[in-house]
């Protein structure tokens, strides 16, 4: 339903049955229907194995080590990137025109709308992610230190998943993006510091408090 593949009574949609076309996952399927050919490349690289390994989870730069291989010496796997080349070949074919230039970040939001992270306060790299899931970077890792990204890719753990791969998120794109999707709520809670019931306003996106 967030990618518009079903409506609200889980029938499927026009858009559903164009999805249900292209040989891949229905995530990824949306990015490239809305974004157009341009997504392609990202689409293959998501569907494939890591092409990079023990680098930083920037997925810039799995785009760059298409590009030029060679600067990454012995972290590339050479096998992965020529099967990304590929399946981006096959689905621009399929694919519709490119669309308005969509960033990196935008195509990555479309196909996981639900791993938009906002960082939690704290020292720690960890994020709230839209859909309401935990998630924590390598500490080491550069990208932890943005306050919204796009979590591309996932270790699975149920309680506060390891991000291995992610992209920064520009708070307008977010806007821009799914400004039909946040929304002002009042929300009540009790206040166990203050001893009293508080009500507050908060802009939100999906598990996102944008504002309060």
């Amino acid at each position: 339903q967030m990618l518009g593949g079903l409506d609200a009574a889980g029938r499927i949609t026009p858009h559903g049955r164009a999805l249900s076309r292209y040989p891949l996952h229905p995530r990824l399927a949306h990015m490239i229907e809305t974004a157009g050919a341009n997504a392609a490349v990202v689409a293959a690289l998501l569907a494939e194995r890591d092409p990079l390994r023990g680098v930083s989870v920037d997925l810039s730069l799995r785009i760059q080590a298409l590009r030029d291989p060679n600067r990454f010496g012995g972290t590339v796997n050479r096998g992965a990137l020529e099967r990304i080349k590929v399946e981006t070949k096959r689905l621009s074919k399929r694919a519709p025109a490119s669309k308005r230039g969509y960033s990196l970040a935008e195509q990555a939001a479309l196909a996981y709308p639900d791993r938009i992270g906002l960082r939690r306060a704290g020292d720690a790299p960890r994020f709230v992610l839209s859909g309401g899931k935990g998630a924590i970077m390598p500490l080491d890792d550069a990208m932890g230190g943005h306050r919204l990204i796009v979590a591309t890719d996932l270790d699975g753990d149920p309680r506060e998943a390891r991000i291995r791969q992610a992209v920064p998120f520009d708070e307008n794109e977010l806007r821009a993006l799914f400004s039909d999707q946040i929304k002002w709520q009042d929300v009540c809670l009790w206040s166990r510091r203050e001893g009293r019931v508080l009500t507050r306003k908060q802009e939100r996106f999906g598990a996102l408090v944008l504002d309060d």
